[in-house]
C-alpha cells in the first residue's frame, strides 16, 4: 500500500512536469513567432530618426536596412520548474512591443512557476495524509489481529 502511494505520487509529478514543459515549450514559441513578426513590421522609427540634440531638431530619414546589430533578450527564469533548454530570443530590434512581449512571456512563466509549485505542494499532502490513513488502517488490524489472537489463545486453553 505504502508503495503505491509512492509511485502514485511519482506518477503526478512526472506527468505535472511533462504539463509543465509543454506549457513552456508553446510559450517560448509563441514568444519567438511574435518577436520575428514585430522584427519585421516597419514603424515609424524605422523610417525616420529625430535628433534634439541641437538648437533646432533635425529629421534624418533612413535609408536601407539600418539594424545590422543582434539583440539577445533575456533567458526565461525557471526558478522552482523542472529543467528546460530555452533557445535564445535574437532580434534585430528592440521595440516597445517587443519589450512588452518578453514582459508578459515572463509574466506568464510566473505564473506557470506558481501553479506549478501548488500542485508539487498538493501532491505533498495528498501523499502525507495517504500515508498517514495507511498507518492508521496498519495499526488497526494489527490491533485486530492481537485481539482474535488473544482470544484463540484463551479458547485454546
Amino acid at each position: 500500500m505504502l508503495k503505491g502511494i509512492t509511485e502514485r505520487n511519482r506518477d503526478l509529478r512526472d506527468a505535472l512536469n511533462g504539463i509543465t514543459l509543454e506549457q513552456l515549450d508553446a510559450i517560448c514559441k509563441v514568444v519567438d513567432e511574435t518577436l520575428a513578426i514585430e522584427d519585421e513590421t516597419i514603424s515609424a522609427n524605422d523610417l525616420v530618426e529625430m535628433d534634439y540634440t541641437g538648437e533646432e531638431p533635425i529629421i534624418r530619414t533612413k535609408i536601407g536596412n539600418m539594424y545590422n546589430r543582434i539583440i539577445t533578450w533575456p533567458d526565461i527564469t525557471l526558478g522552482d520548474l523542472p529543467y528546460y533548454d530555452a533557445k535564445k530570443n535574437k532580434t534585430k530590434k528592440a521595440t516597445e512591443s517587443q519589450k512588452e512581449i518578453i514582459s508578459i512571456r515572463n509574466e506568464a512563466v510566473a505564473r506557470i512557476e506558481d501553479r506549478y509549485c501548488t500542485y508539487l505542494k498538493q501532491f505533498d499532502r495528498q501523499k502525507g495524509e495517504s500515508m498517514t490513513e495507511a498507518d492508521r488502517w496498519k495499526k488497526c488490524w494489527e490491533n485486530s489481529i492481537r485481539e482474535v489472537k488473544m482470544l484463540y489463545n484463551i479458547f485454546a486453553t
